[in-house]
């Protein structure tokens, strides 16, 4: 079972294909949620760097003289990967290189891999070059140190959250997953319910061949879970049975929960479907044109539901104050949705019962 994700980012000396070596090296540990863990280190790579890389990343073999070689970090490498899955922008690249410095030491490295240029293709389809810095001026991400390690390792991840915020089936994902060798055991429901956090989230259910089951909102994750999965006396209760695996995302914004549980129910059928009869009446929102801001998942970020004349056009996230004042970055972060009434009577009824921070447009 993987606990998230390993963000890598490699610079190497260049030259031949089996003498090339490490020279930067960044992995950023996302648990799916937040940055748990992280590396960052310059490495020996007891060989010539090649004064084309020296010239693109500002690393010379000075630099690197004194720092650790490949197989003094090794060790921690292995750790911050161990069972996630292995992220990068042009994975082959990465995983190969880090696949032959294990190699020289008799390791036999294996990890299950992701890369953000297949995704990128898939998901932001409307994009004329899928460089990484060229997706990061389109989304809005700032890149602090082009074509090292750290910098370029942070704006992938930046990029990861909002390919997978944008990949609402969440198929594409799974489809271009690249797997290792060995299979993972599927979990137990003891072990989802202690992997579930006592906050607010919405989350998924599946069953056999990733099928959805159950897609909702709570204010408390573990609870609801547990519930789901115990109990007895629902009609449902061989569907909650068959439950192989749990995904989440937390949301503060109960807001945003409901608006992206609606998007998910419609998109995806599950088998049974959240209650959102509570929320049927009409509302209005006075032709209100702009957005609503509320709690994003972490700190320093802003969920953002833009509306037109009334209507829920787009929902999102950015962590920027620059992506909300431009309207093309705002195109390009948020999910579209098609026009429905039922988002206006729900994002209606949550004014009347709190204040939001609105911006008009």
């Amino acid at each position: 079972m993987t606990l998230g994700y390993a963000i890598i980012d490699i610079e190497s000396t260049g030259g031949k294909i089996e003498d090339e070596a490490i020279i930067d090296i960044a992995i950023l540990r996302f648990d799916g949620h937040r940055l748990i863990d992280q590396f960052h280190s310059l490495v020996n790579p007891e060989r010539p760097i090649q004064p084309f890389v020296t010239s693109l990343t500002g690393i010379s073999e000075k630099m690197v003289r004194n720092a650790p070689k490949f197989y003094e970090i090794a060790k921690r490498i292995i750790e911050i990967t161990e069972n996630t899955v292995l992220v990068a922008h042009n994975t082959q690249f990465d995983y190969r290189i880090l696949k032959e410095e294990f190699s020289r030491l008799g390791y036999p490295y294996k990890i299950s891999t992701l890369c953000t240029v297949e995704f990128s293709k898939r998901i932001l389809t409307d994009q004329s070059s899928f460089k990484l810095d060229k997706l990061a001026k389109s989304l809005g991400i700032p890149i602090s140190d082009r074509h090292r390690a750290l910098g370029d390792a942070e704006a992938t991840l930046s990029l990861l959250k909002v390919l997978r915020e944008k990949d609402i089936i969440g198929l594409t994902e799974k489809e271009l997953l690249r797997s290792k060798d060995e299979s993972d055991t599927l979990p137990s429901h003891l072990e989802l319910v202690r992997s579930a956090p006592a906050k607010p989230a919405v989350f998924k259910l599946f069953g056999k061949r990733d099928k959805l089951i159950h897609c909702g909102y709570t204010p408390t994750l573990k609870s609801t879970i547990s519930t789901l999965l115990s109990a007895d006396t629902y009609t449902v209760k061989p569907l909650f049975k068959s439950v192989k695996q749990l995904e989440f995302e937390e949301c503060p914004s109960a807001l945003m929960g409901l608006v992206k549980v609606y998007h998910h129910q419609k998109l995806l059928k599950p088998l049974v479907r959240y209650n959102l009869e509570n929320f049927s009446d009409t509302q209005s929102l006075n032709s209100f044109s702009g957005l609503i801001l509320d709690k994003g998942r972490v700190e320093g970020e802003t969920a953002v539901l833009q509306l037109k004349n009334g209507i829920l056009v787009a929902y999102g996230y950015t962590d920027l104050n620059h992506q909300i004042a431009r309207e093309e970055i705002l195109k390009n972060r948020l999910t579209k949705v098609s026009k429905d009434l039922f988002y206006s009577n729900v994002i209606a009824y949550h004014l009347t019962q709190q204040k939001y921070k609105t911006l008009e447009l």
